[in-house]
């Protein structure tokens, strides 16, 4: 079963890739492709077990209590295979949307499935390129998770950046108040 799976997921991001590149997106193209060969010639190095966040279902629990909540993500991970699965109202995988972040489409989906404007929502994610620079190119605020104490990359910042999740709720507390002007 599992090979059955890589297999799926391989030519998922093969034709992802086939995709953009008709789009015009060569590079984000060439990556995808990449990926999929990889993945079906090396194995599943995305295909890991999730691993949540310590902290994470007592955050999620607060925040579901407030705000509508959702997952996105490139394929490595199933948020309802977790524990966490009953705090989100929906989840999107890459090869539901047919693009992968930091794909605008992936952040769209969200959009339209929630019926926000994107000024009113905030994408909280772990990579700079892919979850950050994706979600504020469509107009999200956005949280970096920054577990690892990294620098920045170069570019625009994220609108916070947290260490734990444990300030999550603090982050788009600010975030909301900047917004209003509270």
């Amino acid at each position: 079963r599992k090979e059955e799976d890589l297999a799926r997921v391989g030519d998922l991001h093969r034709k992802i890739g086939a995709g953009l590149w008709y789009k015009g997106e060569r590079e984000a193209s060439i990556d995808h492709y990449q990926r999929g060969i990889d993945l079906l010639k090396d194995g599943p190095p995305c295909l890991e077990l999730v691993r949540l966040y310590e902290e994470a279902l007592a955050v999620l629990e607060l925040l579901a209590a407030s705000y509508t909540l959702g997952a996105l993500t490139n394929g490595n991970a199933d948020v309802y295979k977790t524990d966490a699965g009953d705090y989100f109202d929906f989840a999107f995988l890459a090869e539901d949307i047919g693009a992968s972040k930091p794909h605008p489409d992936m952040f769209q989906a969200a959009l339209e499935r929630t019926g926000v404007a994107a000024h009113n929502v905030v994408h909280v994610g772990d990579d700079p390129a892919h979850d950050i620079a994706g979600a504020r190119a469509v107009g999200m605020h956005t949280v970096w998770m920054n577990s690892r104490g990294k620098n920045w990359p170069e570019g625009p910042r994220p609108s916070r950046e947290i260490s734990n999740l444990r300030q999550l709720p603090q982050a788009i507390a600010e975030i909301a108040a900047a917004a209003t002007g509270a």
